[in-house]
């Protein structure tokens, strides 16, 4: 895994061409634009009307009782740092897509791509949805954002065309819950990267990556149901730089389930800097997600 360090958020220095976010005169294929004119979906679930695209408002379903009621929710993506977008940037997307600009796919089938402006083989059609300057046309899709309609919950894809490519806009998600371990998970705690595996109902391997290449191996086992790794020498893993909290990240199973669950900090105490989970997944979007792509910082809510 590349080493990708956690952005100060306190400065920016955002370069991105504001023609991106402003109305085209032209509206050319190439620039992402307000959202203007009436808009005919291809879903049925909703009728075919502008009005379709302001959600705040609850419904009940024709095929449950009368009492079983959901909320159509939005979700809003903000830019922290970096110049994937402009600073402070928001898009706002609901169960088509893209609600506040028109995407480049023109299609409204529950699915929001960004990436670069590249086109199928036709030469017509573009790929993503909205536009990014900053990366290679080598990556076609950087991240997708899916409504699925049955589970009614939105879904972070990361790089579609291949999952298990490391590259400079790999994609993190921090962890706010306890996370069990059900298969094996890439961390970034910075500069230092590991990845953790169950490897039975008992026990659990660990490999942490160096900067100079060499891994070092754990194995734990239920004997010592809690693991932990910082620069305090009392870690079970000691991480040697102020960069890291004393206690970063721990990893304690749950005899319950037989389960073992890593988190970030400690008990009720987070660490400093976070504890990021490498997605090469389908991810669940819950509120005040935040998610990092190389040096960039962006916020995920449901609105």
């Amino acid at each position: 895994m590349n080493n990708l360090n956690c952005p100060d958020i306190s400065s920016n220095n955002n370069i991105v061409d504001t023609n991106t976010y402003e109305n085209s005169k032209i509206k050319s294929i190439n620039y992402n634009y307000y959202y203007q004119n009436n808009i005919n979906c291809n879903n049925n679930y909703y009728n075919k009307s502008k009005d379709n695209f302001s959600n705040n408002l609850s419904t009940s379903s024709k095929n449950k009782n009368k009492n079983s009621i959901f909320i159509k929710r939005k979700l809003k993506l903000k830019n922290l740092f970096g110049d994937l977008f402009k600073e402070n940037f928001v898009i706002i997307i609901n169960e088509n897509g893209i609600e506040n600009f028109s995407p480049l796919r023109q299609k409204y089938d529950g699915l929001t791509k960004f990436g670069p402006v590249i086109y199928n083989n036709d030469n017509k059609n573009p790929i993503n949805d909205f536009q990014i300057f900053s990366i290679e046309k080598s990556i076609q899709t950087i991240f997708m954002i899916k409504y699925d309609f049955n589970k009614r919950k939105y879904y972070l894809i990361p790089n579609i065309n291949n999952p298990k490519e490391i590259h400079d806009f790999n994609t993190f998600i921090k962890l706010e819950k306890d996370l069990p371990i059900k298969q094996k998970y890439n961390i970034s705690l910075g500069k230092a990267n590991f990845s953790v595996e169950q490897i039975n109902n008992y026990s659990l391997e660990l490999k942490l990556y160096l900067d100079n290449g060499e891994i070092e191996l754990y194995l734990f086992d239920t004997k010592k149901n809690l693991i932990t790794i910082g620069r305090s020498k009392t870690c079970d893993i000691i991480l040697p730089s102020l960069e890291y909290s004393r206690i970063h990240t721990s990893i304690y199973y749950n005899k319950r389930d037989q389960t073992w669950y890593i988190k970030d900090g400690i008990g009720d105490k987070k660490s400093m800097n976070g504890t990021w989970l490498f997605i090469n997944f389908p991810w669940e979007i819950s509120y005040n997600t935040k998610m990092r792509i190389g040096k960039n910082l962006l916020e995920l809510n449901l609105i």
